[in-house]
């Protein structure tokens, strides 16, 4: 993946979906796992509150035991975790990880090949954050309509609302909103 100059998105990163979500949506996300990267996470949040239900947390563990696992958290509960071993990150890599929101399932592509798919347990209406915190840096995260083949030159979708205030991780400070920083991932 060509490295450009343009700036990288601050991480932690939070965002709104102020346009509401749903299936259909496909949320693209490049970046790359720092050098010395332990771990990361990718959630999709329904709520700004902590611990708010949190309908598809991507947790991606590197080093001795690496893993990827996939979880949701419902009414304040953890639920059964599927972890993968096939773990297609690596530290000091670029990536492009996809989420695409179909009609049973959460279909999770990896550099362009379809790596997992996670069923909802909580409908994907309700989801109205994404926070990606951990050892990466973000080139760009995109909303879009899975049928939409607009180019990605965009930084950040119209219809996605950015908190710009750094964030300091959760238990140090509380975060800003939208950040649901509760639990750590590092």
């Amino acid at each position: 993946m060509a490295q450009t100059q343009q700036e990288k998105l601050d991480v932690p990163y939070c965002t709104e979906f102020s346009d509401g979500f749903g299936k259909g949506k496909l949320v693209r996300i490049r970046g790359s796992v720092l050098k010395d990267g332990k771990s990361f996470a990718v959630s999709f949040l329904c709520g700004k509150e902590e611990k708010a239900d949190n309908a598809l947390l991507v947790l991606v563990k590197l080093g001795g035991s690496s893993e990827m696992v996939l979880n949701s958290f419902l009414k304040k509960t953890f639920g059964q975790e599927e972890k993968h071993s096939k773990l297609p990150f690596a530290k000091g890599q670029d990536f492009q990880l996809e989420f695409i929101f179909e009609e049973e399932a959460c279909k999770v592509v990896v550099n362009e090949e379809e790596t997992f798919q996670y069923k909802y347990r909580i409908p994907a209406e309700e989801i109205r954050f994404l926070q990606v915190e951990g050892n990466v840096e973000l080139e760009f995260v995109r909303l879009q309509d899975e049928k939409d083949n607009q180019s990605e030159d965009k930084m950040q979708s119209p219809g996605m609302l950015h908190c710009y205030r750094p964030c300091v991780p959760y238990p140090c400070c509380r975060p800003c909103q939208p950040c649901v920083t509760w639990y750590h991932c590092c």
